[in-house]
Protein backbone atom coordinates (compact mmCIF):
# COMPACT_ATOMS: atom_id res chain seq x y z
CA UNK A 1 0.00 0.00 0.00
CA UNK A 2 2.78 2.53 0.67
CA UNK A 3 3.96 2.07 -2.91
CA UNK A 4 0.45 2.60 -4.29
CA UNK A 5 0.11 5.79 -2.24
CA UNK A 6 3.49 7.03 -3.44
CA UNK A 7 2.51 6.33 -7.06
CA UNK A 8 -0.82 8.15 -6.57
CA UNK A 9 1.07 11.20 -5.25
CA UNK A 10 2.81 11.50 -8.64
CA UNK A 11 -0.47 11.94 -10.54
CA UNK A 12 -2.14 15.16 -11.66
CA UNK A 13 -4.05 16.89 -8.85
CA UNK A 14 -7.45 15.73 -10.12
CA UNK A 15 -6.46 12.10 -10.57
CA UNK A 16 -4.54 12.07 -7.29
CA UNK A 17 -7.59 13.39 -5.43
CA UNK A 18 -9.90 11.02 -7.27
CA UNK A 19 -7.95 7.89 -6.31
CA UNK A 20 -7.42 9.08 -2.74
CA UNK A 21 -11.17 9.66 -2.41
CA UNK A 22 -11.78 6.10 -3.62
CA UNK A 23 -9.39 4.76 -0.99
CA UNK A 24 -10.63 6.98 1.83
CA UNK A 25 -14.35 6.35 1.31
CA UNK A 26 -14.48 2.82 -0.08
CA UNK A 27 -17.15 4.13 -2.47
CA UNK A 28 -17.69 2.71 -5.91
CA UNK A 29 -15.67 4.22 -8.75
CA UNK A 30 -18.82 5.35 -10.58
CA UNK A 31 -20.18 7.12 -7.51
CA UNK A 32 -16.93 9.04 -6.97
CA UNK A 33 -16.79 9.90 -10.69
CA UNK A 34 -20.29 11.42 -10.46
CA UNK A 35 -19.69 13.25 -7.15
CA UNK A 36 -21.28 16.71 -7.29
CA UNK A 37 -20.81 19.70 -5.00
CA UNK A 38 -24.43 19.76 -3.80
CA UNK A 39 -24.03 16.19 -2.49
CA UNK A 40 -21.34 17.19 0.01
CA UNK A 41 -22.22 18.64 3.41
CA UNK A 42 -19.06 20.38 4.58
CA UNK A 43 -20.60 21.24 7.99
CA UNK A 44 -21.45 17.61 8.83
CA UNK A 45 -18.56 16.05 6.90
CA UNK A 46 -20.79 13.80 4.85
CA UNK A 47 -21.54 12.88 1.27
CA UNK A 48 -25.03 11.96 0.16
CA UNK A 49 -24.96 9.65 -2.84
CA UNK A 50 -28.46 10.11 -4.31
CA UNK A 51 -28.63 6.71 -6.00
CA UNK A 52 -26.25 3.81 -5.49
CA UNK A 53 -25.97 0.64 -7.55
CA UNK A 54 -28.89 -0.90 -5.64
CA UNK A 55 -31.05 2.15 -6.39
CA UNK A 56 -31.01 3.48 -2.82
CA UNK A 57 -29.50 6.73 -1.54
CA UNK A 58 -26.53 6.50 0.82
CA UNK A 59 -25.25 8.97 3.40
CA UNK A 60 -21.52 8.45 3.79
CA UNK A 61 -19.59 10.06 6.66
CA UNK A 62 -16.30 11.57 5.52
CA UNK A 63 -13.14 11.47 7.60
CA UNK A 64 -11.16 14.64 8.17
CA UNK A 65 -8.76 13.69 5.37
CA UNK A 66 -11.62 12.76 3.01
CA UNK A 67 -13.43 16.09 3.51
CA UNK A 68 -10.17 18.00 2.87
CA UNK A 69 -10.14 16.79 -0.73
CA UNK A 70 -13.38 18.41 -1.90
CA UNK A 71 -12.72 21.47 0.30
CA UNK A 72 -9.42 22.13 -1.46
CA UNK A 73 -10.95 21.46 -4.90
CA UNK A 74 -13.97 23.71 -4.35
CA UNK A 75 -11.89 26.92 -4.29
CA UNK A 76 -10.74 26.56 -7.90
CA UNK A 77 -13.81 24.93 -9.40
CA UNK A 78 -16.38 26.30 -11.80
CA UNK A 79 -17.69 22.81 -12.57
CA UNK A 80 -20.71 21.09 -11.01
CA UNK A 81 -18.49 18.01 -10.59
CA UNK A 82 -15.93 17.52 -7.85
CA UNK A 83 -13.81 15.60 -10.39
CA UNK A 84 -14.39 17.20 -13.81
CA UNK A 85 -13.05 15.76 -17.02
CA UNK A 86 -9.86 17.48 -18.20
CA UNK A 87 -10.74 20.15 -20.74
CA UNK A 88 -14.48 19.59 -20.27
CA UNK A 89 -15.56 21.00 -16.89
CA UNK A 90 -19.22 20.32 -17.68
CA UNK A 91 -18.49 16.56 -17.69
CA UNK A 92 -17.28 14.29 -14.92
CA UNK A 93 -14.21 12.06 -15.24
CA UNK A 94 -15.10 9.40 -17.78
CA UNK A 95 -12.53 6.63 -17.59
CA UNK A 96 -9.69 6.62 -15.07
CA UNK A 97 -8.54 3.16 -16.22
CA UNK A 98 -5.33 4.26 -17.97
CA UNK A 99 -4.32 6.31 -14.95
CA UNK A 100 -4.99 3.35 -12.64
CA UNK A 101 -2.82 1.11 -14.85
CA UNK A 102 -0.04 3.70 -14.68
CA UNK A 103 -0.34 3.88 -10.88
CA UNK A 104 -0.18 0.10 -10.60
CA UNK A 105 2.89 -0.07 -12.85
CA UNK A 106 4.73 2.66 -10.90
CA UNK A 107 3.81 1.06 -7.57
CA UNK A 108 5.13 -2.29 -8.82
CA UNK A 109 8.43 -0.74 -9.89
CA UNK A 110 8.73 1.05 -6.54
CA UNK A 111 8.15 -2.27 -4.76
CA UNK A 112 10.73 -4.05 -6.92
CA UNK A 113 13.27 -1.31 -6.30
CA UNK A 114 13.08 -2.12 -2.59
CA UNK A 115 14.50 -5.58 -3.31
CA UNK A 116 18.24 -5.42 -4.21
CA UNK A 117 17.93 -8.32 -6.68
CA UNK A 118 15.03 -6.72 -8.56
CA UNK A 119 16.62 -3.28 -8.38
CA UNK A 120 19.70 -4.58 -10.22
CA UNK A 121 17.49 -6.11 -12.92
CA UNK A 122 15.55 -2.84 -13.31
CA UNK A 123 18.79 -0.88 -13.69
CA UNK A 124 20.02 -3.38 -16.25
CA UNK A 125 16.82 -2.98 -18.28
CA UNK A 126 17.00 0.82 -18.03
CA UNK A 127 20.60 0.78 -19.24
CA UNK A 128 19.73 -1.59 -22.06
CA UNK A 129 16.89 0.70 -23.19
CA UNK A 130 19.15 3.74 -23.02
CA UNK A 131 21.98 2.15 -24.97
CA UNK A 132 19.54 0.78 -27.58
CA UNK A 133 17.94 4.20 -27.97
CA UNK A 134 21.31 5.94 -28.22
CA UNK A 135 22.47 3.45 -30.87
CA UNK A 136 19.36 4.21 -32.96
CA UNK A 137 19.94 7.95 -32.70
CA UNK A 138 23.52 7.66 -34.04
Amino acid sequence: MPFVLKAIEEETPTMKDFFLMLLLTGARKGDVQKMRWEQIDFDYCSWRIPETKNGQPLLLPLTERAIEIPKSRKENSDSPWVFPQKGKPTHCIVSPQKTWESIRARATILLWEENPKWKAIIEEVKNFNLSTTQARVK
